[in-house]
């Protein structure tokens, strides 16, 4: 086979897996997110959590580039625009049930099961 085609053939391989594995980290950290929030319940108001408490803030900078990126912030954020993990006046947040089943994303992502139903 011709180097070039073989170079060529590993550029390609190299992008892709620079866009999808993003893609797929993230995937999976918003099932991750929506999995904490039913895990401890927090499905309406009375039960909102700072994301600190659920341990979903930014790690610092330091710490950060001492480990693997951590794609639930991100997520965390994603859902906050979208309307699905609302927060309350305090900051605290609680997920949206009823806005996650009609958000497209509850089809395109694997979703944990309802904890204790």
């Amino acid at each position: 086979m011709n180097p070039t085609v073989i170079v060529v053939l590993i550029i390609i391989v190299c992008l892709l897996i620079l866009f999808l594995v993003p893609n797929i980290m993230l995937r999976r950290a918003f099932a991750q997110v929506i999995g904490i929030f039913l895990k401890n319940n927090i499905t309406h108001e009375r039960a909102a959590r700072t994301a600190e408490e659920l341990k979903l803030n930014k790690k610092s900078y330091f710490i950060s580039q001492m480990t693997t990126r951590d794609y639930k912030p991100a997520a965390l954020n994603a859902l906050i625009e979208n309307g699905i993990v609302i927060s309350t006046d305090d900051g605290k947040l609680y997920l949206s049930e009823q806005a996650l089943s009609n958000s497209p994303l509850s089809k395109r992502i694997k979703l944990p099961k309802r904890y204790g139903a």
